[in-house]
C-alpha cells in the first residue's frame, strides 16, 4: 500500500491519493513526508561522502607534496640529533 501512494505523489495531491485508496488525509500526508524525509537523508549523506572524498583526496596530495620537499636538518642538529659527519 505505501509503494502504491509513493508511486502516486509525483502525480497526485496527498487530498487525491487518500481518496484513491480510501486513507485518512493525514496518514498518506505523513508517509509521503518521511519519504521526502529520507530522500534529504540519502541526498545528504551522498554529499557528504563527496565531501569525504574531496578532503582524502586532497590530504594524500598534500602528504604527497610534504614528503617531496628537502628535510631541514638544522632543526634536528639544535636538539642534538644527526650529528653531521666529522
Amino acid at each position: 500500500m505505501v509503494e502504491c501512494i509513493l508511486d502516486n505523489a509525483d502525480d497526485a495531491s496527498a487530498d487525491e491519493i487518500a481518496e484513491m485508496f480510501g486513507l485518512p488525509v493525514d496518514a498518506v500526508r505523513r508517509i509521503l513526508a518521511f519519504e521526502e524525509e529520507a530522500r534529504l537523508q540519502r541526498a545528504m549523506q551522498a554529499r557528504l561522502g563527496a565531501v569525504r572524498g574531496i578532503f582524502i583526496k586532497a590530504q594524500s596530495n598534500l602528504m604527497r607534496q610534504l614528503r617531496a620537499l628537502p628535510r631541514d636538518r638544522s632543526a634536528a642538529r639544535k636538539r642534538g640529533g644527526d650529528h653531521p659527519p666529522t
